[in-house]
């Protein structure tokens, strides 16, 4: 199988020494080191150490990413920082899941993060926030394109939306929050949809509050508005127009 691994970096000189081994264990030989502006000496490194060296200043991590995913011609791509690579036998095991599917990650257990992608786009997918995934090289690139400036999490999420088939092993090292996940739903969703959830809730907030000030602050809520009653009669002035009604109608028989 050919691989080619996109390490995205930046003063990671004292882990590529590792990182190497790692990969040369793994069976992978070809590797792009994508530096975003070292200034330990990352890219010098990089070369002494055989990698191809792709210089990207100032870059985030997503867009250096990218533009090394545009320029290999390897098939199959494995993505890694080096501080989250995992040991040699779990990345041999990532990259044997290629042989059944288009992506595979290694994932944590993110449980909402993971109910929050599910439940708002139906897409399957076990860790949106992977910092280390196998791909074909051809479905991760469609996924990069369709995404525009997203992230990397937005990729993954928006293949899973198109039917890639992921599979997941588990994670050595696990970063990322639930918070980050919903930003990535919510760029999947159309804006139609996110502007109707975002009122909703919002409706949802202000009832909430209202119904509080009513019930447990101690009066009525500005909100409620009091429509004035008319004054209710006296039992004096009641019979008075009783008997004025029967004295009209007298009157007229």
């Amino acid at each position: 199988m050919c691989i080619a691994a996109i390490v995205p970096t930046l003063n990671h000189k004292e882990a590529l020494a590792q990182l190497a081994s790692t990969l040369r264990e793994a069976g992978v030989r070809s590797v792009v080191v994508v530096d975003m502006g070292s200034t330990d000496g990352t890219p010098q490194e990089a070369e002494r150490l055989g990698f191809s060296v792709m210089r990207l200043e100032g870059a985030s991590r997503s867009y250096a990413v990218r533009e090394a995913l545009l320029a290999v011609d390897a098939p199959y791509v494995l993505v890694a920082s080096p501080e989250a690579l995992p040991p040699p036998q779990d990345v041999k095991l990532l990259l044997s899941r290629l042989r059944h599917y288009d992506i595979a990650v290694a994932a944590c257990r993110r449980g909402v993060a993971s109910w929050l992608i599910r439940a708002l786009t139906g897409a399957r997918l076990e860790d949106p926030l992977a910092e280390v995934y196998a791909a074909r090289t051809d479905a991760l690139r469609e996924a990069a394109l369709e995404a525009g400036g997203g992230g990397e999490a937005y990729w993954l999420a928006r293949a899973a939306a198109n039917g890639a088939r992921i599979a997941s092993v588990p994670a050595a090292r696990c970063r990322g929050s639930a918070l980050r996940a919903a930003s990535v739903a919510a760029r999947l969703l159309p804006k139609e949809v996110l502007a109707g959830v975002l009122l909703m809730a919002l409706g949802l907030a202000a009832g909430n509050w209202v119904a509080y000030r009513y019930f447990y602050g101690g009066g009525p809520h500005p909100l409620f508005i009091k429509i004035p009653q008319p004054p209710r009669p006296s039992i004096d002035s009641y019979c008075l127009l009783r008997f004025k009604k029967k004295k009209q109608t007298i009157l007229l028989h």
